[in-house]
């Protein structure tokens, strides 16, 4: 697995005010992590911190507000930390033994057992009759006993090889490690079609860009990118263009496949030969992280079926700046508008962009979400959004899969087939 394309198993650090979670942090990182004290409330907001667990591989930890603090301000930390709840492997349930009563923790209890999420009670004792206190609470909370638990003092060091002892023991990472591009074959030619505009960063490539280029070295095969000029390409001298393109078609032996960025394949699509494999950096993107591209190619079916009303939401991972003929807030509302003339981007589109974007929690107002690759979320988070979607009983699709459904079903199919998907 390439460094650029990491997935973590991510873990949630949940409970009361003051009953140790920065501790446990602090105890299983070995390091200082977060800031421990005894003043309530002193954890203001989530902090997100990276470790390697021997055992388990890269971990992101997420070390929440006590979810018992009062007030609006406490019930909105409370709102901010179960949303990261939705997007962990496991959740460590730190309890206070001495500190009733444990309605915060039968309340989270209660909501890993709903939502099928792994959950390990730690029992933080902060005085000698807590281990007895612990006993007790398995009593009065009858969940907690189908649970693994352990007991610790998470402020001392002596405790540390226990705790990762007792994750190594009962957590069952489920974090998928799939391949970049699982089609991918040693001495194969595969080229990069990267059609750089305004919003592209300077010195860097896309993190998709990245990592297809990593993952194709890393197998032996041959990673060739291109420039295509889109604005000429469009132009009434597209065939200066066009040419130009062929020329580096042709000047690349043997069997080869394209991966291009999605706003090129009005362009891509026609222009290479059908003997040449295509996809998109965006459905790769989808794939990698969730495995659910079938689920999304199924949602493009309501595009043949939109009604006078009927709202999209187009959501996007990351925080660019949206500038020239951004695919999200310009060029997707207008190919929608074409299609369907009665369609009003003020009115039938909402947008949601960037990783503070609040996330709906019912979509059921949606006829159709479509979202990016999700290159600069997690897994975790994509596949939460992806379960909210199937909850509320709304279709998903992709950048990539809407960019080429435009060009009709030839176009759709072959950027599906390398995945061994058929519409």
């Amino acid at each position: 697995m390439s460094v650029s394309g990491i997935e973590r198993d991510n873990i949630c650090i949940m409970g009361k005010m003051n009953a140790g979670k920065s501790s446990l942090l602090n105890l299983i990182t070995q390091a200082e992590t977060s800031i421990v004290d005894e003043t309530p409330g002193t954890t203001a907001d989530t902090k997100i911190s990276f470790a390697e667990i021997h055992g388990i591989g890269p971990v992101k930890f997420f070390d929440t507000p006590g979810l018992d603090e009062a007030g609006t301000l406490g019930e909105k930390k409370k709102t901010k930390a179960l949303e990261y709840f939705d997007e962990s492997d496991l959740i460590l349930l730190i309890i206070d033994p001495s500190h009733p009563p444990f309605d915060v923790e039968k309340e989270i209890m209660d909501r890993a057992s709903q939502k099928d999420v792994q959950l390990l009670v730690v029992f933080n004792l902060f005085d000698s009759e807590g281990e007895g206190d612990a006993e007790r609470i398995l009593q009065e909370l009858p969940r907690s006993k189908q649970y693994p638990h352990i007991a610790i003092k998470a402020p001392d060091s002596a405790y540390r090889e226990q705790i990762l002892e007792f994750l190594l023991k009962n957590y069952q990472s489920k974090t998928l490690r799939r391949e970049v591009l699982p089609f991918v074959e040693r001495d194969k030619w595969y080229l990069m079609n990267v059609p750089m505009d305004i919003e592209t960063p300077q010195f860097r490539f896309l993190r998709p860009q990245q990592m297809a280029v990593e993952e194709i070295t890393r197998k032996f095969a041959y990673a060739v990118t291109y420039r295509m000029d889109l604005g000429l390409a469009r132009s009434e001298n597209w065939r200066q263009e066009q040419k130009r393109y062929l020329n580096f078609l042709n000047s690349i032996p043997g069997e080869k496949t394209l991966i291009t960025d999605s706003q090129a394949m009005d362009i891509i699509h026609p222009w290479t030969p059908h003997d040449i494999t295509i996809t998109t950096f965006s459905i790769m993107m989808l794939e990698y992280k969730t495995g659910e591209l079938k689920y999304f190619t199924d949602g493009l079916k309501v595009l043949e079926d939109l009604h006078r009303g009927d709202k999209i939401l187009i959501t996007e991972a990351c925080q660019h700046s949206r500038i020239g003929d951004d695919i999200g807030t310009r060029q997707i509302p207008r190919y929608l508008a074409q299609k369907y003339p009665w369609l009003s981007p003020e009115n039938n589109i909402d947008y949601c962009f960037g990783k503070a974007c609040k996330y709906p929690e019912d979509l059921t107002r949606y006829r159709l979400v479509v979202h990016c690759g999700g290159c600069m979320i997690d897994h975790q988070k994509f596949s939460a959004r992806i379960r909210r979607a199937k909850l509320s009983g709304v279709p998903m699709t992709n950048y990539g899969l809407f960019m080429s459904f435009l060009q009709g079903k030839e176009a759709l199919q072959r950027v599906i087939k390398p995945y061994g998907l058929e519409i």
